[in-house]
């Protein structure tokens, strides 16, 4: 059981209200000393988020929540608060909802620091640099010409980066601050009875250039190094970006990059609509199972069973001396292929990320926040995560997969 009381709220109707990390819960029912409470919002913005708590001695403790769809309104508790417990006479002469919140956040944010408007303004400090528990977590601050690379990650998370046979690796360009351009981040699995593909190293980037990627895995073999880790992944799972596939081909020698098969679909339907395409392909069933057939490839046993001319022929280009030049393919076979990843049991997608990528959006609220703001969230995150290493190093039993999610995995 979790030791956070929560904040009972009093309500202008009488209703039971409960304050949860700044989201604001309704009483959905209760059994005996067991709470359940559903958010305000689940009827106008259709928010799932839930929660369960545990009277002990006119006290509320959290057992149990879920994420919301929307970013928490710690101020609105607050408000609903002052304005439940004036009298008639006091309420005529308060200032409106919407100036109360102002002066709320106003007051909150007295000593927070002024956000940077350029990365040459911008600095951390110490209490920044630390994980909520004191831990070193800024490893690395690095610059590169005009741009800027801060690297977060822990030795414990480096040790089960280093045990991880696959990683994966995905950058998000909507939760970011201003300044800078993405927050990517390395995904690994940590495994015992049971496993889970979590983020192990946060990485804020103001460019997804080459030699952006190729400083900030320099800067974490060296830091490994001084850690006495080796990071030798066996495969690295990204998307088709060229940059990102360049710069892990460079620092790590005996590695295998794969390929998104989801974005390998995509970009197969892109290249449909590009070519003026689509509506034969929604019309065409014919025409519409053949392209189905390029990303199907993928399934093939390249190494095993050798494509034969008859069924797959190469793109080639005839020269007037009548020699055939073979290009080299943008991305081989062996980038899309997953074969692989089905032998070696690892995803063939980055569904794991692009999941994580919706919690942390709804974790942060905004598109564009302050860097002062997302680098705390980031240590908010750092810390849920160590908790949940612990928990799959302890054996502790993970909640049970809903039986549609078991029945998928069994078809696939």
């Amino acid at each position: 059981m979790n030791n956070l009381i929560c904040e009972t709220i009093s309500s202008t109707r009488n209703k039971d209200k409960i304050n949860i990390h700044g989201y604001i819960m309704l009483k959905d029912k209760n059994r005996k000393n067991l709470y359940y409470w559903r958010c305000e919002k689940y009827k106008t913005l259709s928010c799932y988020g839930c929660a369960t708590t545990l009277l002990i001695e006119d006290q509320h403790y959290l057992k149990k929540a879920l994420d919301h769809n929307h970013a928490a309104e710690a101020s609105r508790a607050v408000i609903q608060e002052i304005v439940a417990n004036s009298s008639q006479e006091i309420y005529l002469y308060l200032p409106s909802h919407d100036a109360l919140r102002q002066s709320i956040k106003r007051i909150c944010h007295i000593n927070i620091p002024t956000e940077p408007q350029s990365l040459e303004s911008f600095n951390i400090s110490e209490n920044m640099k630390k994980t909520l528990d004191g831990s070193n977590f800024l490893i690395r601050d690095s610059t590169i010409g005009y741009d800027r690379i801060l690297i977060f990650i822990t030795v414990e998370n480096l040790k089960q980066l280093e045990i991880s046979s696959f990683w994966i690796m995905d950058g998000t360009f909507k939760t970011v601050p201003i300044i800078f351009n993405q927050l990517y981040t390395i995904h690994g699995c940590v495994e015992n009875e049971n496993s889970c593909i979590m983020p192990l190293i946060y990485t804020l980037m103001s460019s997804k250039s080459e030699e952006c990627y190729r400083r900030m895995f320099q800067n974490l073999i060296e830091y490994s190094e001084e850690q006495n880790i080796d990071l030798q992944p066996q495969f690295i799972l990204t998307d088709f970006e060229k940059a990102i596939i360049n710069a892990t081909q460079a620092e790590f020698q005996n590695m295998q990059n794969k390929g998104c098969h989801f974005h390998l679909v995509q970009n197969v339907y892109r290249k449909v609509q590009h070519s003026g395409l689509a509506t034969h392909y929604g019309t065409n069933e014919e025409f519409s199972l053949l392209i189905q057939h390029i990303p199907a490839l993928a399934f093939y046993l390249l190494m095993k069973s050798p494509l034969h001319s008859t069924n797959l022929k190469k793109t080639c280009q005839l020269r007037r001396s009548g020699n055939i030049v073979r290009h080299l393919p943008l991305f081989p076979p062996s980038l899309w292929s997953v074969t692989d990843n089905i032998e070696h049991a690892f995803p063939r997608t980055q569904n794991p990320v692009e999941a994580w990528h919706r919690r942390w959006k709804i974790l942060v609220g905004n598109s564009y926040i302050g860097v002062f703001k997302i680098i705390k969230e980031i240590q908010k995150e750092q810390n849920q995560i160590k908790m949940n290493i612990e928990s799959i190093l302890r054996s502790i039993p993970r909640p049970l997969q809903k039986k549609k999610d078991r029945e998928c995995e069994i078809r696939i």
